[in-house]
């Protein structure tokens, strides 16, 4: 398969990402999700970059590189409205659960 040939693959492949990070496969997932977000922009609606930025952002958080993950976290806080789950994943993972 592969996204070159199969662009509507691209939401599996951002899921792929989400689970690497809950098995706390960080450094796979920010490679995963930078192939995606730079191979395939064009596969990938509003919604799903969101995904790839809260998902990166975590990721990214997770391998201890907070100053890294910020420029996503701040794309993902300006559209919020469009993806409250993809924002509150990603607020959820730089531990601001206070609302």
């Amino acid at each position: 398969l592969g996204l070159d040939r199969y662009p509507e693959l691209a939401s599996l492949a951002i899921n792929r990402s989400e689970m690497l990070i809950r098995a706390s496969r960080f450094q796979d997932a920010v490679t995963a999700l930078a192939a995606l977000d730079t191979s395939h922009p064009g596969a990938l609606s509003d919604y799903g970059k969101m995904w790839v930025w809260a998902n990166r952002a975590c990721a990214l958080r997770g391998l201890g590189r907070g100053p890294e993950a910020k420029p996503d976290e701040d794309r993902v806080a300006a559209k919020a409205a469009e993806n409250w789950s993809a924002a509150t994943f990603a607020a959820a993972c730089r531990g601001d659960t206070d609302g």
